[in-house]
């Protein structure tokens, strides 16, 4: 499990006696880093009353942060029970701090490091939950995940004049878990946050005079939407209304000219998000192309090279302003709210921003999209079941599978609707994209349900390429005429490949995206770097 590493903070000794800091302009600490914490140790099952400011917590330890195990320079070791093979689950925290004239203040921003996960609550109410899962937590649910840092905005509502009360659970993801780690900083605000949560990003479902577009925001606001043929977004606009529980947004554009592009421009309050798109072409177009990546999880600064280099190709080569195909694991872990908004939707990376804002992101389901409930929720593509479907484009056809249908009965519906879902269709060119490969370099073992029986119907049915990523690098197997490309270089820590496998023909161990160029029965592939160093390529000719 990572680990986060001594974190040594100085603080102003005379200030520090009064819990308060000024740290800059506007902005002051209630609660710094390394303050000192009550805590419970014993494993006990404390309902919820010791999240109340009434709640007696006389007999609960104390002692400063960063609280933990002690495996990793914590200040304050807590305590996991008697024996290390089952641990206690969870670990309760509270401490005051006193705020004068709350309302001066725009808001509030609060930062935890945890290990594994935490829910957060302020004078009894629930402001922060990170790694783990919805709905009721009892004293020994699961985290969903490992360590890391998060952050959030709190409204200054949640505050009040005098004493306040921050209580937080810190738990583990198993019993055999090797460590905890809690710290916590609570400042004021310097600034109110942005209304837009996820920025606009593009889904293509499959009908070539229609786009989808979705947007998620911080509250409940009316959005603008408009769009037309230039920068002047004739062609309409709409006042567009959250659905769900969760502050989304959606609209689809309709009746569009196919092989056409298209602007918008999103207005949230004050803020406001251009981006561009082009439309499926004709179904008998012969020339198409686009781009494949996958496992773009853990580390968004790597995914956002890939993505800038993905971007300066659509610029250069305006057929690539097609679609982006993914291969799955878009974060680490899929359960996590705030993996989604930190690894995958986070503003601040513009090139990922600015592929999402242009092109549309078609990607199957991986591992790491875990339960694959927010997977969906922020993937709303048109299932036939499960989290599998297909779309045509042109003269190609791509089928998204499922590799994660934990029951037979649901496997063997989706092999029924694959088979028939390929014989049924006559485009020329077939894909099929998946995140575990059947056949691939080392790391994670090669998949023997596509070798036994996914490449059967490959083979059957002409499909020329299984993309597929799961192993953090490039490689490329031959199986029967079927290539079986693994392309899991867009962000996640890189594996190293290694040259024994049978069928492997081509391999490296660095991030990488794929370029797949049709025109009409000959289809030119390339994987290249983001420095665009070509590490592989190919062409496949069809009669």
């Amino acid at each position: 499990m990572r680990k986060i590493r001594n974190f040594i903070f100085l603080f102003t000794f005379v200030s520090f006696i009064f819990f308060v800091v000024n740290i800059g302009i506007g902005q002051t600490i209630f609660v710094p880093y390394g303050a000192t914490w009550k805590y419970l140790d014993d494993g006990s099952d404390q309902g919820t009353a010791w999240r109340q400011i009434s709640f007696d917590d006389s007999t609960w330890k104390s002692g400063p942060a960063q609280l933990g195990y002690g495996d990793d320079g914590e200040v304050t070791v807590v305590s996991y029970g008697p024996n290390r093979m089952n641990k206690y689950i969870t670990t309760y925290f509270r401490h005051t701090f006193e705020v004068e004239n709350s309302g001066q203040y725009i808001g509030f921003t609060l930062k935890i490091r945890y290990d594994d996960g935490a829910i957060v609550y302020l004078n009894g109410t629930e402001v922060m939950r990170t790694n783990m899962p919805e709905g009721i937590i009892q004293y020994n649910s699961y985290a969903v995940g490992g360590s890391g840092e998060d952050e959030c905005f709190l409204d200054k509502k949640y505050i009040r004049d005098g004493t306040n009360l921050l209580a937080v659970e810190v738990h583990q993801a198993h019993p055999r878990s090797t460590d905890i780690m809690f710290d916590l900083e609570l400042t004021s605000a310097s600034k109110l946050p942005d209304f837009t949560r996820k920025a606009p990003y593009l889904i293509y479902a499959g009908k070539n005079t229609e786009m989808k577009i979705c947007w998620q925001v911080t509250d409940t606001v009316k959005c603008r939407l408009e769009w037309g043929s230039d920068s002047s977004y004739s062609s309409g606009n709409v006042e567009t209304m959250e659905y769900g529980d969760d502050h989304q947004h959606s609209f689809t554009f309709v009746n569009l000219i196919p092989d056409t592009k298209y602007f918008y421009r999103v207005t949230v309050n004050q803020e406001i998000y251009k981006g561009s798109f082009r439309t499926a072409p004709d179904n008998n177009a012969t020339e198409i192309k686009f781009m494949v990546f996958g496992d773009t999880r853990t580390y968004p600064n790597i995914q956002n090279k890939v993505a800038g280099a993905m971007v300066s190709t659509f610029f250069e080569y305006e057929r690539f302003q097609s679609f982006v195909l993914c291969v799955g694991d878009l974060v680490g872990n899929g359960d996590s709210e705030s993996n989604w908004d930190k690894q995958f939707f986070d503003k601040t990376y513009q090139n990922i921003q600015t592929l999402h804002s242009n092109l549309p992101f078609q990607s199957c389901m991986g591992n790491h999209e875990g339960s694959g409930k927010l997977f969906v929720k922020y993937f709303p593509y048109p299932f036939v079941d499960q989290r599998y479907w297909s779309f045509d484009y042109g003269s190609a056809h791509i089928a998204i599978f499922d590799q994660y249908i934990e029951d037979s009965t649901g496997m063997k519906q989706q092999l029924d609707w694959l088979k028939d879902d390929l014989a049924t269709k006559t485009k020329p060119w077939k894909f099929i994209c998946l995140h575990e490969p059947g056949w691939s370099s080392g790391g994670h073992g090669n998949n023997k349900y596509v070798q036994t029986t996914i490449q059967p119907l490959c083979e059957q049915y002409g499909v020329q390429i299984v993309f597929a990523g799961h192993n953090h690098y490039y490689a490329h197997a031959v199986v029967n005429n079927v290539h079986h490309i693994t392309t899991g270089g867009g962000g996640a820590p890189l594996h190293e490949p290694k040259e024994v496998y049978p069928y492997v023909i081509s391999f490296q161990g660095v991030n990488h995206f794929c370029k797949v160029a049709i025109n009409g029965n000959e289809l030119n592939f390339s994987a290249v770097t983001p420095e665009g160093a070509i590490i592989d390529q190919f062409t496949i000719n069809i009669e």
